[in-house]
């Protein structure tokens, strides 16, 4: 039987502050993450060096420079995809048994990362659909551009009609898009689980996702997470104002909410994997007494 949300947000707090090790997901991603990016503007600066040579050169590097930037965000994708199916597997574990351990990341991680690959890459490309609702808004701000050149030769009445217009636009496209973005979250959410804890496939995993979402339970708890995680990371961004008044340590406020996020999405994937065992009939330790 499915855990009140309640139950599961509480247990998933236990589980973490009882296994901390489910950070090293997010920290080796980071490393990576870092190594990557020096790498991949160390190439960059090269094939740019030459940008002021011909137009043929500067083309040429302009091409080299995308086809780098994709492979660097491919590449960036297959290694968050081991770590996150690593994290889900430690998940898993840690909900199962009350403890995990950084050998559950590497095999989870080589078991299922090309599953969490499939699935991202299907939510990425769905994502980028969303730009479909800024095509009106583009259109509207570039007529709102214009309207703004030449201010001077339309009366007040029109100025303020175009520029509803061009408000009510931006408006419609940003709530779109978040409806979008929120839908295909929710959708998605219990795929990854079903993908690792299950091992089935990655299609199979989206029907269970979209299937579980269904009981009420589990579309609630979904919600739930989502806002919780998202005020708690918004609420972290104070430390960043606060160290700001500290002199020499304001430096030390962007990497303390860097460590807050990995920790708060650290215990969101916790709370997940129990929620989708739990719903699922699986066993599941007792995080209170382990």
């Amino acid at each position: 039987m499915a855990e009140d949300s309640i139950d599961v947000l509480a247990n998933g707090v236990r589980h973490f502050i009882k296994n901390p090790i489910m950070l090293a997901p997010f920290i080796c991603l980071l490393i990576v993450f870092i190594i990557l990016t020096i790498i991949e503007g160390a190439i960059l600066s090269i094939y740019l060096s030459n940008y002021i040579g011909s137009l043929f050169q500067s083309t040429n590097d302009i091409y080299y420079s995308l086809i780098m930037l994709f492979i660097y965000a491919v590449v960036l994708l297959l290694t968050a995809s081991f770590f996150g199916a690593g994290l889900t597997g430690m998940a898993k574990t840690a909900v199962a048994t009350g403890k995990t351990s950084f050998s559950d990341m590497v095999t989870y991680g080589k078991k299922g990362f090309l599953k969490f690959f499939e699935l991202s890459v299907v939510f990425v490309v769905l994502g980028l659909l969303a730009l479909i609702f800024f095509i009106p808004l583009y259109l509207q701000l570039g007529s709102f551009t214009d309207l703004l050149t030449g201010y001077l030769l339309v009366d007040l009445a029109t100025f303020l009609s175009k520029l509803g217009i061009a408000y009510m636009a931006f408006s419609a496209g940003v709530v779109l898009s978040v409806i979008y973005f929120l839908v295909l979250w929710i959708a998605f959410f219990y795929a990854y689980y079903a993908a690792i804890v299950d091992d089935l496939s990655f299609v199979n995993a989206l029907k269970k996702s979209v299937s579980m979402l269904k009981n009420k339970k589990a579309l609630g708890f979904v919600i739930l997470l989502t806002l919780f995680i998202a005020v708690l990371i918004d609420g972290s961004s104070l430390f960043v104002w606060i160290f700001s008044f500290l002199g020499p340590l304001s430096v030390l406020g962007p990497y303390v909410y860097d460590i807050l996020v990995m920790v708060i999405l650290t215990f969101g994937y916790v709370c997940g994997a129990r929620m989708y065992m739990t719903i699922e009939g699986q066993s599941v330790s007792d995080a209170k007494n382990d």
